[in-house]
């Protein structure tokens, strides 16, 4: 399947709406499961805020306005086998997979960045 700009839209679409839905906060390592739209991609289901590793470090970096800290952050799509390993290892441990590997983050088709357990399956996307 080919990215498109339509696709990255509706993906982005989905997540401001399970945000809204689900009132949960906006913060690096927050994982929202389910949420690629269909067809978008077989394997890559749910998604994960990051700081954004993609670009220099000081281009994206925190800053404090008023009394709150306002952080950029990208929101990735990951499979089940990163998810899990995101629940078990923690969100900083998974962006150094994602950096070792150098993931393409646009590809919907990218491979995972990590190996399922052994016995174990990632689900397809359900339609």
């Amino acid at each position: 399947m080919v990215g498109s700009a339509q696709q990255a839209n509706r993906a982005v679409a989905a997540w401001v709406a399970r945000v809204k839905v689900d009132g949960r906060p906006c913060e690096p390592g927050a994982i929202f499961d389910d949420v690629a739209p269909s067809g978008m991609s077989p394997t890559l289901r749910h998604a994960i805020l990051l700081p954004p590793f993609l670009w220099d470090d000081d281009a994206f970096s925190s800053r404090v306005i008023d009394y709150k800290t306002v952080a950029w952050l990208q929101v990735v799509a990951i499979t089940d086998a990163e998810r899990q390993f995101c629940l078990n290892r923690g969100s900083d441990e998974l962006q150094t997979r994602f950096e070792k590997a150098a993931i393409d983050v646009f590809d919907p088709d990218r491979p995972s960045a990590v190996q399922p357990p052994d016995g174990a399956e990632t689900r397809p996307a359900e339609d």
